[in-house]
């Protein structure tokens, strides 16, 4: 199925076809549509969309993970499949569209969130080196800044959807582990500004 099929029928999956049974339930007079009844009804049919539209995507369905308290799912980040968990705080627009537009910024700009990582932690290579020559952490021996860049990967991308407003944060993992069990929160608004946060985890 090409790209263009896809998107098309991600479209009418995620935007049509809820409010196309919204509207023939109302016209059928099938039930009353209260304020509360009418946002349940969008947002659990949204729920089912999506789980459609990570297929026509190419990728794996969004199920729902109660410990997490988040939608996850399986997308593909700077050529590793990554865990991106979804958050609804809306259900405006074509909820695939806006995940998708996401994962291809992240994908698009890794060199732009790389190098803000490095320019808020303009130590953290010279920490790495420290903690290997005093044995913390084992390695061959001191790395430059490309094979600590090469080490970079993205553990997991969260997405709170929220329309034209929607951002995400991801976090920011390495291998070998120069993090020592961490991850670096990124986050990144709606306009696309990155914020560079703390190590957690």
């Amino acid at each position: 199925m090409s790209s263009m099929i896809k998107i098309i029928l991600g479209t009418v999956i995620t935007s049509v076809i809820p409010v196309l049974i919204i509207e023939m339930a109302k016209k059928k007079k099938c039930m009353e549509l209260n304020d509360f009844f009418h946002r349940n009804i969008i947002y659990y049919m949204t729920m089912f969309c999506v789980l459609l539209a990570g297929n026509l995507y190419g990728n794996t369905e969004f199920v729902f993970d109660h410990k997490l308290g988040f939608h996850v799912g399986e997308w593909t980040v700077w050529d590793r499949k990554t865990k991106v968990l979804l958050e609804f705080q809306s259900t405006e627009g074509n909820i695939g569209d806006i995940v998708l537009e996401k994962v291809n910024w992240v994908n698009d700009h890794k060199d732009t969130i790389i190098r803000a990582f490095l320019d808020e932690n303009d130590d953290c290579i010279d920490v790495v080196n420290e903690m290997i020559e005093d044995g913390t952490l084992e390695a061959d021996g001191k790395i430059s800044e490309d094979e600590f860049v090469k080490a970079l990967f993205v553990n997991n991308v969260t997405v709170f959807v929220n329309g034209s407003e929607t951002g995400f944060y991801i976090d920011l993992d390495a291998e070998p582990d120069y993090f020592m069990g961490h991850l670096v929160c990124i986050e990144v608004n709606c306009k696309y500004k990155i914020e560079v946060g703390g190590f957690n985890g």
